[in-house]
Parts: structure tokens; sequence; C-alpha cells
């Protein structure tokens, strides 16, 4: 197709115009002709790109009917992950399980933030 379209202009203008002309031409027949995107042509994938920069976007959240509960599961964190312990115990609980636990110092050391003011008592 693109061919036919470059035959009037081969036969009415000079070699350097035509070549000017028929290089980008050729190009994109061959995009058309050979790209695909998903298995979709070129020439849907364009038309696809205009439609949607054309229409507005409208995005909606909905919520869904199905909560899901918050599970926390790891041995560090204790058994909070256990079907007993999901319902009975509270976020705020929770938290404040996190928070402390694991920050037990069982022998004194000095701070090593500390520089030279570090004292043990």
């Amino acid at each position: 197709m693109a061919v036919l379209l470059l035959i009037p202009v081969f036969l009415s203008s000079d070699l350097s115009l035509f070549l000017t002309i028929a290089i980008p031409a050729l190009g994109a027949a061959a995009m058309f002709a050979h790209f695909s995107l998903n298995g979709k042509s070129l020439f849907a994938v364009i038309g696809n790109a205009f439609n949607f920069a054309q229409k507005g976007q409208n995005f909606l959240w909905r919520r869904s009917e199905k909560t899901k509960p918050l599970v926390i599961k790891g041995e560090e964190y204790g058994n909070f992950g256990t079907a007993q312990n999901d319902n009975s115990i509270s976020l705020a609980d929770r938290a404040r399980a996190l928070e402390t636990s694991g920050h037990v110092v069982s022998e004194d050391s000095d701070d090593p933030f500390a520089g030279d003011k570090a004292t043990t008592t």
C-alpha cells in the first residue's frame, strides 16, 4: 500500500525528495504490518491509546463486604497468629506487645553511642 502511494512522488519529484519521504513512509508501513503488542496490531494499539486519552477516566474504590482480619504471624511476635487469640486481643494490645518484645537487656553494658560520657552502674 505504501509503495502505491510513493509511486506518484517518485514520478513527480527528484530522487533526494523521494528518498526523504520514502524511507520514513516505508518504515511506518513495516511497523504497521509486523508490530504486535499483546496480540494486537499497532493500528489497534494507537487507536486504543487515542480513545484512552480522549475519554475522562473515573477510578472508583469500592469497599468489599468481606473484611480480612489482621493476622500477625511469627515466633518473634508471640502467638498472635493463632485462631484463639485473633478476636480476643485488641490491636492496641498487639502493638504494645510488639513494641516491648525483644528489648529486654539481661546484662549491663556500655552505651556505644554515648561516647566518653558512658558510665556503668
